[in-house]
């Protein structure tokens, strides 16, 4: 429906206007600083056409960090679309316990990555770790995971299914969540029957469009690999896990070869956009009809052992996806003679709570690193809200001139990772002046191209009787906004607020290029902050303070998984 286009232009204004400057523009002068040999810091620069790429391609340790990264890409990919498709099934087909197992799953990606990643350099640590004890029960001989050449890179690659897998399990969840009984009935009187029929024949052809999404969406997030190889590894040993991003910081942020960089960085954009094109379809794709979804895979309970195989399956996954949490928190009451052990002791004989905890909230401002995380993670999300709601609406329910084509720079932005706009952004936010200031950490993210997108999937949904309502009982475009289109979104907007806090809350790559002084770090710089000060000894503090910085993002989900799982599913983001 066509409304005055100055309202269409207010509407879109704001959400347009941070899309050109923090999203859309920098890519723009990323392109162009590939062409100069510009260093950051210099007054002047020259312009050195195609040589940056031609370096490219003669460099050793980029075309090491190109093939790693594939590699890393390959299997996180394969292995957390299969894991989480086959758990996605699994708990779907239950009754019970449904809850416990999806939360399970899902704490990973719910979690602080960088706290969790130095849970992992404990668990695989050479002679103190669980994974070596766990090798040396079954007689196999220990291995030093991380620095062990032939290693370091499939130990990352498994950190990363692990902490991946419960996103793809959600997707999946979404997609079948939303199958009606109807057509499973209508297999069932087809004769289709047994459950690996059903799902040979009809859920697997049919669940085309979500499995393309989910493993669009798990590569792409592969491909942005940085955090476990700057905290756990550096690249190391010998180049074996340098990866693209970790090779782009280098440059950019630590030779400060802004040029070279920002051509490393077009290189990462190009397989961001090869990799997004998989999915395009899918996200513009018309609503499919109950007929047209896929059918979910429906196990049969029959018998008391296929029962018992289900659950025996789902607590095995759980068992392994938890033992990180559980190591954690049990290493977090250890006194430090009971965590370096021979043995494996899971229980500590001698309780270390107080004293533990104690250190971690003195040794460095714990509680200020929370508290900047949830001032941080809260500002961007209002922002996000107050701006995108009025674009998704205009997308959504009005027709204006130039609509497709915009609509089309909303998708381009969507395919942008915000470490692809990094060194522009770090450059104006340093002539601004804003750089280590927690300014620098909210204001790059008050646009989020995702919850445009979202919001907008979701407003599609809406009757347009109820918008055509509104305007009679004389409301603005602004009022409908806020007092109609709101209201409504609110299952979606939970979504949204789940996956921008926890992303955010997360993000380690941004606050370690714009902060320098611990008092304004956030919970993923804080750690690290921690473990520095610890210095990788006394491994009882370094876990209480990770439990800390984790709890609240695990708590979050635990008390919101229904509504976050149904919110998922009203948005369409299943594909």
């Amino acid at each position: 429906m066509r409304v005055h286009p100055l309202n269409t232009l207010l509407l879109l204004s704001p959400a347009t206007v941070l899309l050109l400057v923090f999203l859309l523009g920098p890519v723009a002068v990323v392109a162009v600083l590939s062409l100069t040999d510009w260093q950051f810091g210099a007054a002047t620069l020259n312009w050195v056409g195609l040589a940056n790429y031609a370096e490219l391609w003669s460099d050793p340790v980029f075309r090491q960090s190109l093939a790693n990264t594939l590699l890393y890409l390959v299997l996180v990919t394969a292995g957390a679309v299969a894991i989480g498709l086959g758990t996605a099934l699994l708990i779907e087909s239950d009754t019970q316990l449904r809850g416990f197992y999806r939360t399970a799953f899902f704490m990973p990606v719910a979690s602080t990555l960088i706290a969790m990643a130095v849970v992992w350099q404990f668990l695989l640590h050479p002679s103190a770790g669980l994974v070596n004890h766990m090798l040396q029960w079954v007689g196999l001989q220990p291995q030093d995971w991380l620095n062990n050449r032939r290693l370091a890179l499939y130990s990352l690659a498994a950190i990363g299914v692990w902490q991946m897998a419960g996103l793809a399990m959600v997707l999946f969840l979404a997609g079948l969540k939303s199958i009606p009984q109807d057509v499973r009935d209508a297999a069932a009187l087809d004769g289709v029957t047994h459950p690996w029929e059903r799902f040979r024949r009809i859920t697997w052809p049919l669940l085309g469009p979500t499995t393309l999404f989910v493993v669009t969406v798990c590569a792409i997030r592969a491909l942005q690999v940085f955090d476990t190889v700057h905290v756990l590894t550096r690249g190391g040993p010998n180049k074996s896990t340098e990866v693209l991003l970790h090779t782009i910081y280098a440059e950019g942020f630590g030779f400060f070869r802004m040029g070279y960089a920002s051509a490393m960085t077009v290189v990462f954009i190009a397989g961001i956009f090869f990799l997004t094109q998989c999915s395009t379809a899918p996200w513009n794709a018309r609503p499919t009809t109950p007929e047209e979804r896929p059918m979910m895979l429906t196990f049969s309970a029959r018998t008391f052992l296929f029962r018992a195989l289900r659950h025996l399956l789902l607590m095995a996954g759980a068992l392994v996806f938890l033992a990180p949490f559980i190591w954690m928190v049990l290493t977090s009451l250890k006194p430090v003679d009971e965590v370096f052990t021979r043995e494996l002791t899971l229980l500590p004989t001698r309780l270390a709570l107080v004293e533990n905890y104690t250190e971690a909230l003195t040794r460095v401002p714990l509680l200020r690193y929370l508290w900047n995380g949830l001032l941080v993670c809260t500002a961007i999300l209002v922002l996000q809200i107050v701006v995108l709601l009025p674009a998704a609406y205009a997308f959504a329910k009005l027709q204006f001139r130039g609509k497709t084509w915009a609509w089309r720079l909303v998708l381009l932005a969507l395919m942008i990772p915000h470490q692809a706009t990094a060194i522009p952004t770090y450059v104006m936010l340093h002539h601004l002046g804003m750089l280590n200031t927690l300014s620098a950490l909210i204001v790059p993210f008050s646009i989020s191209a995702f919850g445009i997108f979202l919001m907008r999937q979701f407003f599609r949904t809406v009757p347009d009787d109820l918008v055509h309502a509104a305007r009679l009982d004389g409301m603005s475009e602004f009022e409908l906004v806020w007092r109609v289109m709101l209201p409504t979104a609110v299952p979606a907007l939970f979504a949204f607020a789940i996956f921008s806090v926890v992303w955010h809350w997360n993000d380690y790559f941004w606050p370690l290029l714009v902060i320098s002084s611990p008092e304004l770090a956030t919970p993923p710089l804080g750690t690290m902050f921690f473990r520095n000060e610890e210095a990788g000894i006394n491994y009882g503090p370094l876990m209480a303070g990770t439990v800390l910085i984790t709890a609240p993002l695990l708590l979050l989900f635990i008390a919101a998984q229904k509504r976050f799982i149904e919110g998922v599913t009203l948005t369409g983001v299943k594909g």
